[in-house]
């Protein structure tokens, strides 16, 4: 990931209904994360026709991955295990007109049913632009996009 990129994951709503924003779940000792538990059992095959609307597909560099957008831009990770939704993942470049890109990925949310999981900020957001637009001016990634020296 690069300095001047905003990390997201989006999560099912119904998992945050159930558990609400109980995040400790999400971390290891070491303090990486990983959502894929909120998947499970979670039938969806909607994510790469939801996002294929926004951004373009790439090359992916597993077979358990499909990418969209641009690696040093705003990019998408979708990932599977034996056919299963595990991750969606954005990382958005905060260099240039970055609300366009939290506007499609909302929506993206919204039409999933899915909420925000903030990595950086460890908590979990409604998919709203003004509070993602909000969480994303507090990143080391805005910050470091506004004065990269």
């Amino acid at each position: 990931m690069a300095a001047w990129q905003f990390t997201v994951c989006l999560i099912p709503k119904y998992w945050f209904d159930i558990n609400a924003k109980e995040i400790t779940k999400f971390y290891d000792e070491e303090g990486n994360y990983d959502v894929s538990f909120t998947w499970k059992d979670i039938k969806t095959n909607d994510a790469k026709h939801e996002i294929i609307k926004y951004y373009t597909l790439s090359k992916s560099w597993h077979e358990d991955l499909i990418s969209f957008g641009y690696e040093q831009k705003t990019d998408a990770q979708v990932w599977y295990e034996k056919g299963q939704l595990e991750d969606i993942q954005f990382r958005i470049d905060m260099r240039g007109h970055f609300v366009l890109d939290i506007e499609k990925i909302v929506a993206i949310a919204q039409k999933l049913s899915c909420v925000f999981f903030l990595p950086e900020q460890k908590c979990i957001a409604e998919a709203n632009v003004f509070e993602i637009i909000s969480y994303a001016k507090t990143s080391n990634a805005y910050l470091f996009a506004k004065d990269p020296e």
